[in-house]
């Protein structure tokens, strides 16, 4: 990471200028003078506030993992995220990457209250949020990103309703626009396979597991090469690298995968 990025605690540790280790995640921590509010497990009642600063829902070992495996594919300006609650990821993203545009995309409002520090930093100015947008719109993905966007993106993070149909929507529809050895990000994608999903009244226990679209990416990996070059699979997130295939707007994963002429049927 170049520039004079650090990460504080009480004590003003500062970190090197290459990609931060994120030493305290565990307890709030303030970065470019903004403060983050670090949040145990998934306390989604807590709020982004211009005095309390940006409620950030994943912890040290998370975002650690996810940069670590960034930095195999070069420079990352260009962001494209779905899912943004209350704003974490669109702040720890403009202030750890150098943007040139970072676009953040939820079906709520994303008409946040900021902390001012944030607001007025230089990076921010990187960033776009458009609320009310699902992520299976594919043809506001399409134009989102047209207008956005000065080329092609670096970078897809899908942090959205984290839903098989809904998941594979935004994959067909942005997988395209990555540029080859770009990266594409599905976070808590095993969501399905945790102890506390496993009950027949638990939260999206009439859903499909995410996990399928993974199996599906895989053959569709082992039956276009040139396609998806790499599968990264991670507890907390799996990672696609694009090949240098050429993909449009008609991208189609079943009719790309080759299963020898049989159905694909979901597993789970």
């Amino acid at each position: 990471m170049k520039g004079n990025l650090s990460i504080s605690s009480v004590a003003e540790t500062n970190l090197g200028e290459e990609t931060p280790a994120l030493d305290f995640l565990g307890s709030d921590f303030y970065l470019e003078g903004v403060r983050f509010k670090v949040l145990e497990g998934a306390d989604y009642t807590s709020r982004t506030t211009d005095k309390e600063g940006v409620a950030l829902l994943k912890d040290r070992r998370f975002f650690e993992t996810e940069l670590q495996v960034l930095q195999g594919i070069g420079d990352v300006s260009r962001i494209f995220e779905l899912g943004v609650w209350e704003g974490g990821s669109a702040a720890l993203w403009a202030l750890t990457k150098p943007l040139t545009r970072y676009v953040g995309i939820d079906c709520r409002s994303v008409d946040l209250p900021f902390p001012e520090s944030l607001r007025r930093h230089p990076r921010w100015d990187a960033v776009r949020l458009h609320g009310h947008v699902s992520q299976d719109d594919r043809a506001a993905l399409r134009r989102i990103v047209d207008e956005d966007f000065d080329g092609p993106l670096d970078l897809v993070v899908d942090d959205a309703s984290h839903l098989y149909a809904q998941s594979m929507a935004s994959f067909e529809t942005l997988f395209p626009r990555l540029r080859p050895g770009g990266l594409y990000l599905i976070e808590d994608w095993a969501w399905a396979h945790r102890p506390q999903f496993q009950s027949p009244d638990a939260q999206w226990a009439d859903q499909p597991a995410l996990s399928n679209l993974v199996m599906r990416l895989v053959m569709l990996a082992a039956s276009q090469f040139d396609l998806v070059t790499s599968i990264t699979i991670r507890p907390e997130f799996v990672a696609i690298t694009r090949g240098s295939a050429e993909i449009g707007d008609d991208f189609d994963m079943e009719r790309l995968t080759l299963a020898r002429g049989r159905k694909l049927a979901l597993l789970l």
